[in-house]
């Protein structure tokens, strides 16, 4: 078990006191939530042929927390991986291209779906649950179609957007 630096930045309050810095990831999230509400705003006023409510959830907020995620695992682990500077590298890529509609960004959204699938599939802790072999199999098979019916969904999504990427 390594140190937690994130727990560890001071934060100043009004009393002198420093706050936990959970209490700044928490304010991180709810200014991202705002943000994703008047994102979805303005692509309502834009008058686009498709809802994009989820385009605006998925691309400012579930994209920032998938980098808070990675950040957390490295900051759990002690050490920075090189896949997770990579999978962070990628998610800001299809952050930048889906803000800014571009086609890149749409063809690189898909190369995410497909390695979060398989890092899913090769890399999802079974071993560490408790209980018989039955109920982990059954755990992970529930996580895996979990996890499948989202990006099926995402995919749908997706796939009828198309045309708003030039």
């Amino acid at each position: 078990m390594g140190i937690s630096y994130l727990s560890m930045i001071p934060i100043p309050a009004r009393n002198g006191q420093s706050l936990p810095a959970g209490i700044l990831l928490l304010l991180i999230i709810i200014g991202l939530i705002v943000l994703v509400i008047y994102k979805a705003r303005i692509f309502k006023a834009a008058q686009t042929p498709f809802p994009m409510n989820w385009f605006c959830f998925y691309t400012y907020f579930q994209l920032p927390c998938g980098v808070i995620d990675i950040l957390n695992e490295f900051d759990k682990m002690g050490k920075v991986s090189f896949f997770g500077l990579g999978l962070i590298a990628l998610i800001v890529a299809v952050f930048i291209g889906l803000h800014k509609r571009k086609l890149w960004g749409w063809y690189l959204n898909w190369v995410l779906f497909a390695i979060g699938v398989l890092t899913k599939i090769l890399f999802y802790p079974v071993g560490d649950l408790g209980g018989t072999q039955f109920e982990k199999i059954g755990f992970f098979a529930g996580c895996l179609l979990a996890g499948l019916l989202y990006t099926l969904a995402n995919v749908m999504y997706f796939w009828k957007r198309k045309v708003l990427f030039t």
